[in-house]
């Protein structure tokens, strides 16, 4: 597993066994916030200053810096959370500044979509992909999770403040289909359906 380090210029290396076991570090130029595994040799990571998703190699060296611009507007705004899809594309959610928009990237730098929220300023949060190639986002202001297709259409909510939800920040879908949400300071759980 690979961890950012708030602040600093440091990815660490963590083995699960289950308890957690400091493996190596990474140092880098820059300070990063979101981090997605691309390869087992390579990770996109998010960047506030200067606002970008750079491609590293385990060595902490950039490869690529993708800076997509459609119509003159930089489309990387603040890479907080960002996820890798089973076809090996970047998906980020830009929810803070700028652009706030869910965006997929190839690691080359091309636009696969880009989703925006028809309601004004959204606050996007964490965002994983679910084993059918769904997209499902955490949008603060609402409440909610929702769900996008995996070209980047809404789909519908999954789950609101009636499922429990009050101040949504990231989430995980694990294999055996439970969605672990981080909601205010508490770890909630819940089986992931098509009709959750």
């Amino acid at each position: 597993m690979a961890v950012t380090l708030h602040g600093t210029k440091e990815i660490i290396i963590v083995e699960v066994k289950p308890e957690l076991v400091l493996q190596s570090s990474i140092s880098t130029r820059k300070v990063y916030v979101g981090l997605t595994s691309l390869t087992p040799t390579t990770l996109a990571a998010g960047s506030l200053d200067p606002p970008c998703v750079d491609i590293l190699d385990m060595a902490g060296n950039v490869l690529k810096t993708p800076d997509p611009v459609t119509d003159g507007e930089k489309l990387v705004s603040d890479p907080w959370f960002l996820s890798t899809t089973r076809q090996g594309n970047i998906l980020m959610s830009c929810g803070e500044y700028g652009a706030r928009s869910v965006l997929c990237l190839t690691p080359h730098g091309d636009v696969v979509f880009r989703y925006q929220p028809t309601q004004p300023w959204p606050s996007l949060r964490g965002i994983t992909e679910t084993n059918t190639g769904h997209i499902l986002v955490i949008y603060l202001n609402a409440n909610c999770v929702f769900q996008l297709s995996a070209s980047g259409t809404f789909v519908r909510k999954v789950l609101t403040s009636r499922d429990g939800i009050t101040s949504p920040h990231s989430l995980c879908l694990c294999e055996s289909q439970h969605l672990y949400v981080i909601d205010d300071d508490c770890l909630k759980i819940y089986r992931f359906t098509r009709n959750t």
